[in-house]
């Protein structure tokens, strides 16, 4: 932060009647008005250049976003003179738009509920720390994000983040997408409310409406109304985010919900965000995901890069996992790291399971260490024998398995075949060769549906579709 800057905002603020005070980008205070000084007590050569005046009092919030302001509610003093303070932190950025400093402006605030004022100073504290740990686990600064695709992903996370539209994360299995869910949650004003998960991979239509029930505590008057299925969730007085995993496998009624729930509504209850491995395009044109949905899902997408991709970050998210690990593990635990020789072979892997491939052969390389860095040796033979990955353009590209290639050209013609035919489930198969409850069973091997196997091969398309 400049010199002239500093120099600006103090005599501005130097004579002011209000607490304010400004923290650079370490978060240390360069300045603090007299106001501020004779609320906490000090002198101003003892605040300057300290990066907190006991408690947290100062500390900004760990996801302070950039341009946007933040109020922290915070306890101050001893005994009879303890109060509350409330503590606005405004960021400053430069003309690149980058943070250079946070300004910070002190309030009194309305004592606390009776509950909380049972609380001590001690408890209050570790309250406070335990909320910035997890805003530093859950918050965006916390992904690891160098590689092109990653800073997109994050443009448009911080982007999603400030507004109440529905989101939906794509990618292949296990790159993060739920993870990436929660961190919007966390970043976005609806953080202090619910978070809940749809997982409709696994579960059958009714089990999905009565896990869909269930979790938002509804009542059971609420989930037997007739006039319109599955409305039960709007009832629920907290709202807050619903996070639909696999949302193309999502029964046609709680399709319907969602529709109502999202539409003409500038703040809905419940912000809906979905998750799926394909493009929702290939399940509208095969009828398995509501028109309206579709377009109500797609205004802001988010496509998540598989691990081969991140080679930037790999090395990162290796620390990160390994920590996670750590922190999770019940018993204690020898490796807290990897050497370069084991960290070269994981670079060299392509990763087909990507994030969730690499979180269980760390915490197998773990268990099988008995020294404080993971080595080679303790990483299963197919990451060893890993051949660095080579573009189109190389000498010579790398063998897939077979069957791996086998399966990825037989669901690339059927949906280039479904496509071609409008999601006329007939055609296609004939065009393919093969019988229609065939193509079925063949599309279900392959990890995807296409809904019922019963079809008038002479009715028309859909319109739209």
């Amino acid at each position: 932060m400049s010199s002239s800057t500093v120099t600006d905002i103090a005599q501005l603020l130097s004579n002011a009647a209000e607490p304010f005070f400004v923290l650079n980008e370490r978060g240390r205070i360069v300045f603090s008005n007299r106001a501020a000084n004779e609320l906490v007590g000090l002198k101003p050569e003892d605040a300057i250049g300290r990066e907190r005046i006991e408690s947290t009092l100062f500390v900004p919030p760990v996801d302070l976003p950039t341009g946007q302001m933040r109020v922290a509610r915070r306890p101050w003093g001893q005994g009879k003179h303890r109060a509350w303070l409330s503590i606005t932190f405004t960021p400053i950025t430069g003309s690149t738009g980058q943070p250079i400093a946070t300004l910070g402006h002190i309030s009194r605030s309305a004592d606390p509920s009776p509950v909380a004022r049972a609380f001590d100073s001690a408890a209050l504290e570790q309250l406070e720390q335990l909320r910035e740990a997890h805003r530093a686990r859950w918050g965006i600064e916390a992904v690891p994000a160098r590689s092109a695709g990653m800073q997109r992903v994050m443009d448009q996370l911080i982007l999603a983040a400030g507004t109440e539209l529905p989101v939906t994360f794509l990618g292949e299995t296990g790159t993060g997408k739920k993870t990436l869910a929660k961190i919007l949650h966390v970043a976005s004003k609806r953080r202090t409310r619910n978070l809940l998960f749809l997982d409709c991979r696994a579960l059958p239509p009714d089990a999905q409406r009565s896990e869909l029930i269930d979790i938002t505590h509804v009542t059971t008057e609420a989930e037997h109304r007739d006039d319109e299925p599955g409305a039960a969730i709007l009832e629920e007085s907290a709202g807050g985010t619903l996070v639909v995993v696999g949302v193309t496998r999502l029964a046609p009624d709680l399709q319907e919900l969602l529709v109502r729930l999202i539409s003409n509504d500038t703040s809905p209850l419940w912000r809906v965000v979905a998750t799926d491995r394909e493009p929702l395009s290939n399940a509208l044109i095969d009828g398995r995901l509501n028109e309206n949905l579709y377009y109500l899902l797609t205004r802001i997408v988010v496509d998540v890069p598989p691990l081969r991709e991140r080679g930037d970050e790999l090395g990162e998210l290796v620390t990160q996992t390994m920590e996670q690990l750590r922190q999770q593990s019940t018993e204690p635990s020898v490796a807290i790291g990897v050497d370069p020789t084991a960290l070269e072979a994981i670079r060299k892997y392509e990763w087909p399971g990507n994030l969730t491939e690499l979180e269980t052969v760390l915490r197998a390389a773990s268990k099988r260490a008995n020294r404080p860095l993971i080595s080679s040796r303790d990483l299963p033979r197919r990451v060893l024998k890993a051949e660095p990955s080579e573009s189109l353009a190389g000498k010579e590209t790398r063998i897939l398995p077979l069957d791996d290639l086998l399966e990825s050209v037989e669901r690339r013609m059927i949906e280039l075949a479904l496509r071609r035919h409008k999601g006329n489930k007939s055609k296609a198969a004939e065009e393919l060769g093969i019988s229609r409850p065939r193509l079925h069973r063949r599309a279900e091997q392959l990890g995807f549906s296409l809904g019922p196997l019963e079809e008038n091969p002479n009715e028309a398309p859909k319109s739209g579709i």
